[in-house]
């Protein structure tokens, strides 16, 4: 239940005795000549001193409790059913008892937005929904005064949540006055006509939805439960269904909030029957468990030289331990990249994680734009205000799930300097005009990515084949390369594997996705603790391999070790252990040593973590003299390339072909610029 940032005045508020709650659903409608509908009631202005909160199980125990023959269950399908009358008194009784603002919480019908139909109009709904749109915050005018010029009669005028003009009365409403036009009171200033309005699209989870596109509806929220829910966020809420006329005869569902209670569980929040969890165990108690599960990732694509990746798409479901303290964020997600060949089968082991984890968003980077992965502040025409709109992309739709990111080498530039951020910090910055904010993207990541020239090589460095900001790829725990190579006993495999799908052999010892989606959310309530002699092994290795840094390299550094420490404790839940031992520090040094062996070493074979970035130890060295070379002969127009190029062969043992490559790498970088000078000679500038 959303709570309301004065805790002491909402205490108070939750104090009121079940006799008072009881009231709430009692007395005729307003005798008022102007009668006020539930859903103008909510119209109310709140001052942000006392809300009062209440259930739909507290209503329906003090309506049994003070009416004869009245069941808890029928009183609370009444109110529930019934909710225009029912909650106008419960607004009025709040009011007239000192509360600034309602909220209700909960009922006996709970839907899908997908699932909304014609019989839930002015119905109590509970839904479970993510906010992916939310407008700025604005006063909207629920009661206008209308004054009649001839006679000078007032009359209350209630309007509809149509944006526009104002809704006018057809006359004036004295009997004694003929005049059919009315002046709308623009001096009016009372706070009670007045109320803090916002809206905001909710989709239905992926976890829950049919489709692979959740639907999604508008809501509009008022006074306290304006600023609850930001785009990215999962809430469960509670609402009336309302419908507005959209065009003749056709009317558009929207709801009325009473209610946001956020969440901030995505597997955890997947129901788990006692035969489920009898199965867990049973199935965790297999010693192979692990090979088991990662195996029964898309089991169709054979080759055991797939295994690097699936266990990789694993330990990433399972993540790491949450070890954020409050204000300061800690990441637990594990990051994953499938680099090399196409036509290898990354995308359709990065679909079948797609499909395992409850929240994922699939994107291809090739037609999607900055603001489509991260977040983006725009005037949205589906909202009944033209105020800016914050909008969350793919990260932040993925926030507590899993992001898969497909063709990632064909981003636009406008992505490269984008993700940084959110896969670092788990969020989402957006600023424009008078809006700024940060938005969640707490989320696994699984990038995809081919080389330029069509053929993956480890043995150069990924960022001289895959044109993308370095530090994206320092970021990832993983980095998987694939590659498509003939090998006679892999390709028997590959066939034998092929063919053994056709005839259903080997599905026996395959775990269904939907079993791996249960077992992963059982396994993340685990919060393994670690055993000394594994965080010894884990700080032994990460120290040993640091302490081989040298004549200019680094071999490993702080996120390595970080990285080392997710996947351990992954494989302690994957193991459905309380404890992270050497059995999880072994598999976690495994996968670790074994594609930094692949992509992270120099042209010596020995480790180096720029190798990542393109310029390892080996490169560094001629590269510096290119640059004190280039400073040395620069008059102010640039270095004579010749120039540079006697110099570097006269400092060093290059050859010539040998200065010319470190130059040309230099400024296939951008950090070096070479021009033409009316000569003709080449001028290079450092523009690093």
């Amino acid at each position: 239940m959303a709570s309301h940032p004065d805790a002491e005045a909402s205490s108070v508020a939750r104090q009121s005795t079940k006799a008072d709650k009881a009231c709430l659903t009692f007395g005729p409608a307003s005798t008022d000549p102007v009668q006020h509908s539930a859903y103008d009631a909510f119209f109310t202005s709140s001052t942000g001193e006392q809300i009062l909160e209440v259930t739909i199980d507290e209503i329906g125990d003090a309506l049994s409790s003070h009416v004869d023959d009245v069941s808890k269950e029928e009183a609370i399908r009444i109110v529930s059913e019934n909710s225009d009358e029912y909650l106008m008194n419960l607004v009025d009784w709040s009011r007239e008892n000192g509360y600034d603002d309602v909220s209700i919480q909960g009922s006996p019908l709970s839907k899908r937005v997908e699932d909304i139909r014609a019989d839930d109009i002015g119905h109590l709904v509970e839904f479970d929904v993510r906010c992916t749109d939310r407008t700025e915050q604005y006063p909207s005018v629920f009661m206008a005064i209308f004054t009649c010029k001839q006679c000078g009669s007032t009359v209350e005028w209630e309007q509809s949540r149509s944006a526009g003009k104002l809704d006018k009365p057809p006359g004036c409403p004295s009997d004694n006055c003929a005049k059919k036009y009315l002046e709308y009171e623009e001096t009016l200033t009372a706070r009670d006509y007045f109320v803090d309005t916002q809206q905001a699209i909710l989709q239905d989870l992926h976890q829950h939805s049919t489709t692979a596109n959740p639907e999604d509806i508008k809501a509009d929220l008022y006074n306290h439960h304006v600023g609850s829910v930001e785009p990215g966020d999962k809430a469960t809420v509670t609402a009336v269904v309302r419908v507005i006329e959209k065009e003749e005869k056709q009317t558009d569902f929207f709801l009325q909030i009473t209610d946001v209670e956020l969440q901030h569980r995505e597997f955890e929040a997947i129901e788990l029957t006692e035969e489920d969890e009898q199965a867990i165990k049973e199935l965790s108690e297999d010693p192979e468990i692990i090979d088991r599960l990662a195996s029964s990732i898309a089991p169709k694509i054979s080759g055991e030289e797939y295994m690097l990746a699936r266990k990789a798409a694993l330990y990433q479901m399972f993540g790491g331990v949450d070890h954020s303290n409050p204000g300061e964020y800690a990441r637990h997600v594990i990051h994953v990249a499938y680099v090399g060949d196409s036509g290898v089968g990354k995308s359709k082991l990065a679909k079948a994680t797609a499909r395992i984890a409850p929240t994922s968003v699939y994107k291809s980077a090739d037609n999607v734009t900055e603001v489509g992965l991260t977040a983006a502040v725009t005037h949205e025409e589906r909202f009944d205000t033209s105020k800016w709109t914050v909008s969350g992309g793919a990260l932040v739709r993925a926030d507590g799930g899993h992001a898969v990111i497909d063709e990632l080498d064909k981003a636009p530039d406008s992505i490269q300097g984008s993700l940084q951020e959110p896969l670092s910090e788990g969020t989402v910055s957006v600023s424009k005009s008078k809006v700024h904010a940060k938005l969640y993207s707490r989320c696994s990541a699984l990038l995809i990515a081919n080389p330029h020239n069509g053929n993956f090589d480890v043995y150069q460095p990924l960022a001289d084949q895959i044109k993308f900001n370095p530090a994206v790829w320092d970021r990832m725990d993983i980095i998987v390369p694939f590659l498509n190579k003939a090998d006679e006993e892999k390709d028997s495999d590959i066939a034998d594997g092929v063919f053994d799908q056709i005839n259903g052999d080997g599905e026996a010892n395959v775990v269904s996705e939907d079993m791996m989606q249960k077992y992963i959310a059982y396994a993340r309530h685990i919060n393994p603790e670690w055993d000394d002699d594994a965080m010894e092994r884990v700080k032994g290795k990460w120290k040993s391999i640091r302490a081989s840094s040298g004549d200019g390299r680094v071999t490993i550094g702080p996120r390595q070790l970080e990285g080392m420490v997710r996947i351990a404790e992954a494989s302690a839940r994957a193991r459905l252990s309380d404890t992270v031992t050497m059995e999880d520090a072994e598999n976690s040094l495994s996968i670790m040593t074994t594609w930094m062996s692949l992509l992270m070493t120099d042209e010596s074979g020995a480790w180096d973590i720029e190798a990542l970035s393109g310029v390892t130890a080996a490169q560094r060295k001629p590269e510096d003299e290119m640059w004190r070379a280039i400073q040395f002969h620069d008059t102010g127009e640039g270095a004579v390339r010749e120039d540079v190029i006697d110099r570097m062969k006269s400092r060093t043992d290059l050859d010539r072909s040998e200065v010319q490559q470190t130059i040309n790498s230099a400024t296939g970088r951008q950090d070096a610029e070479q021009d033409t000078t009316t000569d003709g000679a080449k001028v290079l500038f450092d523009r690093r």
